[in-house]
């Protein structure tokens, strides 16, 4: 897809649906590619996150989670950060509180904050793409350590950002249990 904006030119991603949401509703996210960037820009600003929380809500409950003897308090919810503390704000926050409700697991939104900012992975001019998870991240290492950890992420490119999380939450002593997706895109980086 393409645009121009003045006299630059910009080349967008093509993004598509993750199996995760082609399995639990694919109606929701139309195969138009226009349709699904404007869906997904709009869930990045914060905005029009309905379909995305009504299918993670399901698709973690079918999990079992309504079971009477499931320990929801050992269970936590972890999006991982988006590049600027603003945006990330916008986009997760209310998204990871009513998802947390909803299901009655802990909510990990508070538990991880961004020290250093970097640039989006979809920008040409980004100098630093991923994420030091020593340096650029602080997590509450007392609130993983023995949880069982959801990971969503909205866009998945490499898959590099959630082998990095998994491997961290691993080494404060929780235990990544499910990584979810909306969209992927080729990997291109």
């Amino acid at each position: 897809m393409h645009t121009y904006i003045g006299d630059t030119h910009f080349e967008y991603i093509d993004y598509y649906p993750s199996e995760f949401v082609l399995n639990n509703k694919p109606d929701i996210l139309l195969s138009e590619p226009s349709l699904t960037h404007d869906n997904i820009m709009k869930f990045k600003q914060g905005i029009g996150q309905e379909w995305p929380i009504e299918l993670v809500e399901n698709s973690i409950n079918n999990l079992g989670l309504q079971e009477p003897n499931v320990d929801k308090s050992n269970i936590a919810f972890v999006c991982l950060p988006a590049s600027k503390k603003a945006n990330h704000e916008a986009r997760f926050k209310n998204f990871s509180e009513s998802i947390c409700k909803y299901l009655g697991i802990q909510n990990g939104f508070d538990h991880l904050t961004i020290i250093n900012e970097k640039d989006p992975k979809y920008s040409p001019f980004a100098t630093k793409r991923n994420w030091n998870m020593e340096s650029d991240l602080q997590f509450d290492s007392d609130f993983f350590e023995g949880k069982k950890v959801i990971l969503f992420d909205d866009i998945v490119t490499s898959g590099d950002s959630m082998r990095a999380f998994i491997y961290k939450l691993r080494s404060l002593g929780a235990k990544p249990v499910l990584c979810m997706s909306l969209l992927y895109t080729p990997k291109i980086f």
